[in-house]
């Protein structure tokens, strides 16, 4: 009996630590978030015939008329923020902004948008778009 209930607490113990990974025991909406942590699990090919062949491939909507809209809008956007006026109108806002931190960082938070405010918003502008 002794025996029995020792060989149950070890397999008990040692099925705890088959996993590097802790989360592994959460499951198959863990196991299959990624193919890295399904293979870090031993579930590669569980997810792959159960959950991964379920999911549909997000179909190719480059629709032209979409991406003419898509492009306008952008460029709506860009001549918007890019205008001074407006551009002045952001770092006042971000510089507005400031007053609520905490003091000790405030007059921080000013000099970094009056030194850097447009800088940011030249980068912010060339990075982001359409495409």
């Amino acid at each position: 009996m002794v025996r029995s209930l020792f060989l149950l607490a070890l397999v008990g113990c040692t099925s705890a630590f088959l996993f590097v990974d802790p989360k592994c025991h959460d499951g198959p909406s863990y196991w299959c978030s990624s193919p890295e942590i399904a293979e870090a699990c031993l579930a590669t090919t569980f997810c792959q015939e159960n959950i991964w062949i379920k999911q549909e491939e997000p179909k190719n909507v480059g629709n032209f008329v979409t991406c003419k809209a898509c492009m306008w809008i952008f460029g709506k956007v860009e001549s918007y923020i890019l205008n001074d006026d407006n551009e002045e109108k952001m770092l006042n806002w971000a510089s507005k902004i400031c007053d609520y931190i905490p003091a000790d960082y405030s007059e921080t938070c000013k000099s970094l948008v009056k030194n850097y405010g447009k800088q940011a918003i030249e980068t912010l502008a060339s990075k982001v778009g359409p495409g």
